[in-house]
């Protein structure tokens, strides 16, 4: 009798939680707690972090993009973008979908000048970037080891794609939003981060996290997910491609920690109430800057580009409508 009572009481226990996963739409409440240390480890990536929990940075996305001359990996972040328990919408940097070939290359003042008239007089934003098809982007969310994707991976095929400004004679805007083919649905492994109010700002000193499958200290890329503990730093910043109001600066407390090639577009995530928000995205390293941290990364301020998002994600969904 006492079995039966609790196999009941389990059964129950099971059924709410199925019920409650499904119905109640949440965001940055990730079901397995992160585990975040200011300890440096052995065999780390992200450079001096640690590995993450498995399945503790839920909105996770790992990105493949596919180009003639190769293939380009970048993080990513599934966004809760409407009060419902799925998402369609990763954002990640804008140059982890532009051909990072095409940003190498020497700079024409020439080439330079017929791509701003050409945009200008063409009323074509994306003129002269070589941006991957969105059949060529692939997506993989509740991933932790991207060598040993099992069965809670969802991989998932890129609809549309729209991006900032950016190009390689301006590097701001550095922004993308990708519109999956279809709706990820919310589970323990997948689910999506909240976005900041309009305009939010951070205190100077607030310790956030960022997480990736970027490059290690030893220049390999790390199969299983990294994370790393930084701190909002809002001194003064010299540097040409930072853009105050629309970047944010964070850095580290261990010397050659910190994001590194391959963690482009990954989140830098803030917590607020017991809730993850997304704060920004991994754009460039700020170095040779005096402030109070080590390895300064420049992120994508996501608070200044809300409207900027809702009015792409109207038109990607316009844009399918219409095909």
């Amino acid at each position: 009798m006492t079995h039966l009572i609790v196999y009941e009481l389990f059964a129950t226990i099971y059924i709410f939680s199925m019920f409650h996963d499904y119905c109640e739409a949440i965001c940055g409440q990730p079901v397995f707690e992160p585990l975040v240390s200011k300890r440096p480890t052995a065999n780390n990536r992200i450079s001096y972090g640690r590995e993450a929990r498995p399945h503790s940075y839920p909105w996770q996305a790992y990105i493949s993009s596919r180009f003639a001359k190769g293939e380009q990996t970048c993080g990513g972040s599934l966004i809760h973008w409407k009060e419902e328990n799925a998402s369609d919408i990763v954002l990640t940097a804008a140059h982890c979908i532009i051909d990072a070939t095409q940003l190498q290359e020497p700079h024409s003042t020439w080439e330079q000048m017929t791509l701003y008239f050409s945009r200008v007089f063409l009323q074509n934003k994306y003129y002269g970037i070589k941006m991957a098809n969105p059949s060529d982007v692939t997506v993989y969310l509740g991933a932790h080891d991207v060598e040993m994707l099992g069965k809670n991976v969802e991989k998932v095929t890129v609809a549309a794609i729209a991006t900032g400004t950016f190009h390689k004679y301006w590097r701001k805007e550095d922004i993308a939003i990708l519109k999956l083919g279809r709706q990820v649905a919310y589970n323990h492994f997948i689910q999506g981060i909240c976005l900041p109010s309009e305009n939010e700002v951070l205190p100077d000193g607030i310790a956030c996290v960022v997480t990736g499958w970027g490059r290690a200290e030893w220049d390999m890329p790390s199969n299983r997910l990294q994370q790393v503990e930084v701190f909002i730093y809002k001194g003064k910043i010299d540097h040409s491609n930072f853009k105050r109001g629309d970047m944010i600066c964070a850095g580290t407390k261990m010397m050659d920690a910190g994001p590194r090639q391959g963690d482009s577009g990954s989140p830098l995530a803030c917590m607020k109430n017991n809730t993850y928000y997304i704060q920004g995205l991994v754009s460039f390293r700020i170095l040779d800057v005096c402030t109070d941290y080590y390895e300064n990364v420049a992120y994508v301020r996501v608070s200044k580009f809300l409207k900027w998002l809702k009015n792409n994600i109207d038109e990607l969904e316009q844009k399918l409508l219409r095909r």
